[in-house]
């Protein structure tokens, strides 16, 4: 797909995210290697089973990085709750809080069991709210 001298054998991939199709990745070619040698043989000879190993492939890798994207995020947003910026992370009582809550929320995700975040709401009192 490139004029003439332009390079060759340079595998490309263009992917989006389906849940939000307005976010692409340009890197995929960098990070998995499908073959699709299938596509040029004369007739659909065991075509079938190479697509769905591709397949499977790609199911994998996709969600190997939604794991660790998700594993991050969690470890994130545990210790930016529990310490500001060049806090030290130590085993004291707020580190096994903090250390508790990502294993909980690890094992929740990982074994897909739904959870929820306890959201509380309050009203300002009446007498903020009486003419001064």
């Amino acid at each position: 797909m490139s004029e003439a001298e332009g390079p060759k054998n340079v595998e490309i991939a263009l992917a989006s995210n389906s849940l939000d199709n307005e976010v692409w990745s340009d890197d995929v070619a960098k990070e998995i290697s499908l073959s699709f040698d299938w596509l040029d043989s004369p007739n659909n000879t065991g075509s079938l089973e190479t697509c769905k190993k591709q397949l499977e492939m790609a199911f994998k890798f996709y969600e190997d990085r939604a794991r660790n994207q998700l594993c991050k995020k969690i470890v994130k947003e545990v210790l930016e709750k529990h310490y500001s910026d060049g806090d030290r992370i130590e085993m004291d009582k707020r580190g096994e809080v903090a250390v508790n809550e990502i294993s909980t929320k690890l094992m929740l995700s990982m074994l897909q069991i739904p959870r929820s975040e306890e959201i509380f709401i309050s009203r300002p009192s009446s007498e903020s709210n009486e003419p001064g």
